[in-house]
């Protein structure tokens, strides 16, 4: 059920506010992994998966680039 602060943290989370990033990694996290290990059907590749994407959407955060 999203929650209508929920573009204003994605917006804060895209700015580079770490803290904004690790609410939406607390909100979105499990639902990566599940997609992940659907995919997969392996626990510890889901994992890093799950761990990859979040790396690789704080870097295009870290660099300036759009996310979404």
């Amino acid at each position: 059920m999203p929650d209508q602060s929920q573009p204003q943290l994605y917006s804060r989370a895209a700015s580079g506010d770490e803290a904004a990033f690790g609410q939406v990694y607390t909100l979105l996290a499990p639902a990566i992994y599940r997609h992940a290990f659907f995919r997969v059907s392996d626990q510890k590749a889901a994992e890093d998966i799950m761990a990859d994407t979040f790396c690789k959407v704080w870097e295009y955060v870290a660099a300036g680039k759009a996310v979404g």
